[in-house]
């Protein structure tokens, strides 16, 4: 009826799901479905064992998603879905100007992106962000980290100095190695020099 309301639901040692959206958030598991309706936030928990995974789903206005190695969350106007120690978290974007952003682990991550879906992936995580209109990325935590962007287009650029690199609505920062892909039968362009990192082009590019 009013106020600030916070749920939080649990998992089991099974293999559980997780559902966020902007209206009601759902737990559900073997023998079990804990829904969350209308709260301001909602937390759920993947302690208890099992692969456990997350779904995050924007709303029709300007929303924000958080990947990290322990928890992510997709937040906006008046709601926001937090998923802690799932085993994958993948956040969908459909409305509105949303945003995604990755931290790596302190160990070896992995960077993918392409013009739909982009992941981080590391011991134990794995986040997904899928039709986002922004996406950054950061590898500051430690580790090897490496990142991928295929399918780049002909008339898409990729510009890279120093820690970042920039291509399209990506922006990648303090990554190791960095390869980009060219789409087949397309030449793009790449302007990267005076980096702090190891770049390579696979494909046709001028």
């Amino acid at each position: 009826a009013g106020g600030n309301d916070q749920a939080r639901l649990y998992d089991s040692v099974g293999d559980d799901w997780f559902y966020g959206k902007s209206t009601e958030s759902w737990l559900s598991g073997t023998g079990f479905c804990n829904v969350a309706w209308g709260f301001d936030r909602v937390d759920a928990y993947a302690n208890a064992g099992g692969n456990d995974r997350a779904r995050l789903y924007d709303s029709a206005g300007d929303d924000s998603f958080y990947g990290k190695a322990t928890e992510s969350w997709l937040s906006g106007d008046g709601f926001s879905n937090v998923a802690w120690g799932f085993d994958r978290v993948d956040g969908y974007a459909s409305g509105g100007y949303d945003q995604a952003k990755f931290y790596d682990s302190a160990g070896n991550d992995l960077f993918y992106g392409d013009y739909v879906t982009s992941s981080l992936t590391g011991t134990g995580f794995a986040n997904y962000s899928h039709g986002f209109d922004r996406i950054d990325a950061f590898a500051r935590a430690g580790g090897t980290d490496r990142a991928k962007i295929t399918g780049v287009l002909a008339a898409d650029s990729v510009f890279g100095r120093d820690s970042y690199l920039d291509w399209v609505n990506h922006h990648l920062e303090l990554f190791d190695f960095i390869t980009a892909t060219a789409a087949d039968g397309q030449s793009p362009h790449a302007d990267v020099v005076d980096i702090d990192y190891v770049f390579d082009m696979l494909g046709t590019w001028i």
